[in-house]
């Protein structure tokens, strides 16, 4: 590149290659601008090449660099500027986070912040036979690849009772994980995974049922 004054800019060229789901991860990020803000230099330009992208960064005094993340590991393959390493290397930590993955999925399915603290809660409003009910899922991080799920369903707000006769069910496609809990006139919450140790991994999934008076609504986990 040649600047008008016909000095020449030197960039730092990154090569990224792996799946697409990582890489479509990092298309977001620099479209939402939060790619720039982890790395604290300007990307001039990411393209796509078949399943290799490229982003050239506006870094003066480095030399390019290749990293391969093809199985969610990084590896630099030649040295560059340390600051830049470091700042790839945060991005890789939220690529391959189980639960920055399901934090993106629970806010692309509409659940708001239930509570702040060290664990993750969100909340979700469903609406089941003219009754307002609150979905609320709290996830702790065991480690990179797995995280533990608690689920309880209140009622809207957390005020009054839970709608009589309402069945709740956490499955998947063998079957339930625990045993369904039914609603009586003075339930005010059903703690569904009290008892039970719930730890998901990397492509697990599975389903909450909600039944009332014939009357069914399904929310799939991860989305």
């Amino acid at each position: 590149m040649t600047d008008q004054a016909g000095t020449q800019n030197q960039n730092t060229i990154i090569q990224l290659k792996g799946n697409y789901q990582i890489l479509d991860r990092l298309c977001e990020l620099f479209e939402s601008g939060e790619l720039e803000k982890a790395l604290g230099i300007s990307i001039l330009e990411l393209e796509a090449f078949s399943l290799k992208k490229i982003i050239v960064l506006e870094e003066p005094k480095s030399n390019a660099k290749i990293l391969d993340i093809s199985k969610n590991t990084i590896t630099i393959q030649e040295s560059a500027v340390i600051e830049t390493s470091t700042a790839i290397e945060s991005i890789k930590s939220e690529i391959v986070s189980l639960l920055s993955f399901w934090q993106n999925c629970l806010e692309n399915q509409g659940f708001k912040t239930a509570t702040l603290g060290n664990s993750i809660s969100r909340k979700k409003v469903i609406e089941l036979d003219q009754h307002l009910i609150e979905l609320i899922l709290t996830i702790d991080e065991i480690n990179k690849k797995e995280i533990r799920i608690y689920l309880k369903v209140r009622p809207h707000n957390g005020k009054g009772y839970l709608p009589e006769n309402l069945i709740v069910s956490v499955f998947d496609e063998e079957g339930e994980f625990f045993p369904s809990q039914k609603t009586n006139g003075q339930t005010n919450i059903l703690d569904l995974t009290i008892g039970h140790s719930f730890v998901c991994k990397t492509n697990d999934s599975f389903k909450i049922s909600f039944t009332l008076n014939e009357i069914t609504i399904v929310e799939s986990f991860p989305g």
